[in-house]
């Protein structure tokens, strides 16, 4: 339930004169640890200290005049104030308008600088058809003054944080597209069914000898904590209940242990201590693609990575029929 916060009347005194970058700066950690939900869950995410957090939110309480939100016990749950939650709605159009007004500033100009981040889908940068690496060394050389940043997760989490322009493109899985972002594919990624050394099908699967579905199926499997395309998520009933995990790299190592079977990318078989069982029955594509914003479409560095990553298409004219 949200509280009332301080008599309004003396906030008018508040924030008199212009908008410093100090107050965009405190104006977007206040929105990272709303958007967080706690102190201790912003601070793993922001790489900054629950206390120097929570002093940010006080300079920003004294320089609006206004309590935004009251702080618990605990894991630093935080809770708006009445007054929290109508600015923290100013706070996200002040913050879309920013990164409106700097993506309108960049569409007019080839010589770019400041900062490009790009989100990759956990484990796809090991896959040899991943044409990123390559792409991220065109990028540079056409706008050297842009840094290139890389972060990994989900793919569900990369899409999430394109939208709220945390980043500026991602390269996932689009089994659940989502309609404001576009996405062009890219290549396909070949997934088997994998044993590790000391698990029972392991010499089995290493010396192709045939395994039938039933004494497969007797085997727990490892399993996502998020939604995966449809042939995997059928797969999944047919075997035992096994851990589940948030990414691949943790499946690899639960499948290496020899403890579990795991649908793992074909290319994680380049190393001979996990063997591939059925390739005939389990094995399967789904497709890889990079995404963005519709509304970023027209920006020379997202027409610039599409060319590096090898589409030769206007980012503006791909997924138009979607709209």
């Amino acid at each position: 339930m949200t509280k009332r916060g301080p008599d309004m009347s003396k906030s008018r005194k508040a924030l008199l004169g212009p908008v410093t970058d100090t107050d965009i700066r405190l104006l977007r950690i206040f929105a990272k640890i709303i958007e967080c939900g706690s102190l201790s869950a912003a601070e793993a995410e922001l790489g900054i200290g629950r206390s120097t957090l929570s002093r940010h939110l006080s300079d920003l309480e004294t320089r609006l005049g206004l309590t935004l939100c009251f702080r618990k016990r605990g894991h630093g749950m935080i809770e708006l104030t009445r007054e929290g939650e109508i600015a923290i709605q100013h706070v996200d159009r002040l913050l879309t308008s920013i990164s409106q007004f700097t993506d309108d500033l960049m569409s007019i100009t080839d010589d770019l600088s400041g900062e490009f981040w790009i989100g990759v889908m956990d484990y796809t940068h090991k896959d040899p058809s991943n044409p990123l690496e390559s792409a991220l060394r065109g990028l540079q050389e056409k706008f050297p003054n842009v840094m290139m940043h890389v972060i990994t997760g989900s793919a569900h989490d990369i899409e999430l944080k394109i939208l709220r322009r945390e980043v500026d493109a991602g390269i996932v899985q689009p089994f659940f597209p989502i309609r404001e972002l576009r996405y062009a594919p890219l290549y396909t990624e070949l997934v088997g069914l994998f044993a590790g050394q000391g698990h029972p099908l392991y010499g089995a699967a290493l010396d192709s000898k045939p395994i039938s579905a039933e004494t497969i199926y007797r085997f727990a499997l490892v399993r996502r904590g998020y939604r995966e395309s449809e042939i995997q998520e059928r797969y999944k009933d047919m075997f035992p209940l096994g851990p589940t995990v948030g990414e691949t790299e943790a499946a690899e190592i639960l499948v290496r242990s020899g403890c579990y079977l795991g649908f793992l990318p074909v290319h994680s078989q380049l190393e001979d201590d996990v063997a591939e069982i059925r390739p005939d029955l389990f094995r399967y594509e789904y497709p890889v693609a990079v995404a963005y914003a519709r509304d970023r479409a027209g920006l020379p560095i997202v027409h610039q990575l599409l060319k590096e990553l090898g589409i030769n298409k206007d980012p503006r004219d791909i997924g138009k029929r979607d709209q």
